[in-house]
């Protein structure tokens, strides 16, 4: 699920208006429904953790949504196993081939379509 459909369930869930929504997070309403639509990217991570906080929802999950992730998980992951550390280096630093990318692409998208079907999370 697109993380804007994901925040207008939540909302929807809880009730709240999108002006009431915002208005809580402290951002105009009309960028909420922008978010809602997909019309712009997912907003910051605090903007998450706000919104998160009003829709008594996981801001983890939300941010994975959204495509962002914490770094502390990126650290612990990195901690647990040292290929992922070099992997997080290589991307940050931006030393890989398009080639490069799209095989690491093609191997998350099978790994991820073989445990949605065998059930795995």
């Amino acid at each position: 699920m697109a993380f804007g459909s994901a925040l207008r369930a939540l909302r929807l869930e809880k009730d709240y208006s999108q002006r009431e929504l915002a208005d809580r997070a402290g951002i105009d309403y009309t960028y909420l429904s922008k978010i809602e639509r997909g019309r712009v990217a997912p907003p910051s991570e605090e903007v998450i953790d706000k919104l998160a906080r009003h829709l008594d929802a996981d801001p983890e999950e939300l941010k994975t949504l959204a495509g962002k992730f914490s770094r502390v998980a990126l650290k612990e992951a990195a901690e647990e196993d040292e290929r992922v550390a070099l992997l997080l280096r290589k991307l940050q630093s931006q030393q890989l081939t398009n080639e490069q990318l799209e095989r690491i692409f093609k191997v998350a998208r099978e790994n991820a379509s073989g445990q949605e079907e065998s059930g795995d999370s």
